[in-house]
């Protein structure tokens, strides 16, 4: 109260978006996304074409990884997280994955497994009852040691769920184990703020926790993004339906994934209009924060430093016809 940087003005009435989707163009998605589940952003260099360092405390490894990559892992205990991807899914790995989590296990200061499984929604008769047992038994939830396992899915719009994924999901629960939904945002398909809210609402319905909503920066979006740019006033859109209308488990976080990391769309980032394009402040990050993970690292040769210290990267994907940011 009384700070006035809190207070950014108002923004024109923008046209309020259709509840349509190209249902052509979600087909062509859907059958894109489960090509390859691996991200493969890596902020730092790990040495290693199967680990991706994607935050301090996190990395993403491919299920193929052998113990001298998991070196990479066991020298640096502020890595608390793992997640496990694959080309195909992680639930086609099982035996390689299972395997993996058992020497995470004798990693002390890795407490969580994450699996990226898109087959969860597109495939979901792939988790038998036996997939779930396994699934079960490589969860550690412990006082001492623990470590835990999660689920990773997508999905892309909310008429994807169906009746077998709430059965599914509570069968993973009775084992202690959470699923986690990242959608990316796509033009013409889910980016209009009652199909956000919809999703939003069956997430929550089936005890799916919607995680991220990728505004920008998932390998599926770069493409499509390009041609069909997402515009910025159409998120703050989504992000006050949800708010105002749906439960406060229904919530999202608003990301935009950079070759820099992950930050929170308006809140730990600063959008603005640059070279006939978008830039994006990253306000968490700073060289001695990549340093500190990487002694060679030096800024890619398309960022720029702020005044404060503070890298400005492109952004592609966005747009703001509105001229509003949220500053």
């Amino acid at each position: 109260i009384g700070d006035d940087s809190l207070f950014i003005g108002s923004r024109e009435a923008a046209p309020t978006k259709a509840d349509e989707t190209d249902q052509d163009a979600l087909e062509r998605m859907q059958a894109l996304t489960i090509k390859d589940q691996r991200i493969g952003c890596s902020i730092v260099s790990t040495a290693s074409v199967n680990v991706f360092r994607v935050h301090e405390t996190r990395v993403e490894i491919d299920a193929a990884a052998n113990d001298k990559d998991l070196d990479y892992i066991r020298r640096d205990n502020r890595i608390t997280d793992v997640v496990i991807s694959s080309e195909q899914d992680a639930i086609e790995n099982l035996y390689s994955i299972g395997k993996l989590i058992g020497d995470l296990r004798e990693i002390h200061h890795v407490n969580a497994v994450r699996l990226r499984s898109l087959k969860l929604n597109y495939e979901p008769a792939v988790y038998t009852r036996a997939v779930i047992e396994r699934l079960g038994e490589l969860n550690r939830l412990a006082v001492v040691n623990p470590l835990r396992l999660e689920i990773e899915t997508q999905f892309l719009h909310s008429s994807e769920i169906k009746q077998i994924h709430d059965d599914r999901i509570k069968a993973l629960h009775n084992k202690g184990i959470t699923v986690y939904n990242n959608t990316p945002l796509l033009a013409n398909i889910n980016d209009n703020a009652e199909e956000i809210h919809r999703l939003a609402h069956t997430c929550r319905k089936i005890g799916l926790e919607f995680h991220h909503l990728y505004v920008a920066g998932l390998p599926l979006q770069k493409d499509w993004s390009q041609k069909h740019p997402v515009d910025i006033s159409t998120v703050i859109d989504i992000a006050t339906r949800v708010r105002r209308d749906g439960s406060g488990r229904e919530i999202p976080r608003y990301i935009i994934l950079t070759e820099l990391g992950e930050v929170d769309f308006g809140l730990t980032s600063r959008l603005s209009e640059e070279n006939g394009g978008m830039a994006l402040k990253l306000l968490p990050y700073t060289l001695e924060y990549f340093k500190g993970m990487d002694p060679t690292y030096d800024w890619p040769p398309n960022v720029r430093i702020d005044t404060d210290g503070k890298p400005i990267i492109p952004v592609a994907g966005l747009v703001n016809p509105a001229g509003f940011f949220m500053a």
